[in-house]
């Protein structure tokens, strides 16, 4: 993928339709859960996390999740998981925790999208249950943002 990145803009040049469209043009979608944690065990989407934009070609999209969870029960594996509406794993982080033990699962990444686009989080824990802190205190967040043309 072949990025265009603007030059250096110098008195007396033109700025052109194609040097303003590499711009990025920042949030798509922001959303933020604290209206109680969240328990899980086998994959569910993670209630009120999700997020629809309208993608266009040739641009990338900052995919932000700031996500705090705990293995309530058991040691195993916690994932928080996006998915775009064709079940497509866009990407996957996770850990492995004693009971009762925290781990941050935020994460970054980046995707491309055309027209009409939802993304959601899942959650999911080995061996038994987990839990998504969802609280006025530790809040769960996810955001998209158009970080420019390619």
């Amino acid at each position: 993928m072949a990025i265009t990145p603007n030059t250096t803009f110098v008195s007396g040049a033109i700025l052109t339709a194609q040097q303003q469209n590499n711009f990025p043009r920042g949030l798509m979608g922001y959303v933020e859960k604290t209206n109680g944690n969240f328990t899980f065990s086998s994959e569910v989407d993670i209630t009120g996390m999700s997020i629809s934009f309208t993608g266009e070609a040739n641009r990338l999209y900052r995919i932000s999740t700031g996500i705090v969870a705990q293995k309530t029960t058991n040691s195993g594996t916690v994932y928080i998981t996006a998915k775009d509406t064709g079940n497509n794993v866009l990407n996957q982080t996770g850990g492995a925790q004693t009971a009762g033990s925290d781990l941050n699962l935020s994460t970054n990444f980046v995707i491309t999208s055309s027209g009409a686009t939802t993304i959601r989080l899942t959650a999911q824990a080995s061996t038994a249950s987990g839990l998504v802190y969802a609280n006025s205190f530790v809040k769960a967040t996810f955001m998209i943002e158009d970080i420019g043309g390619i």
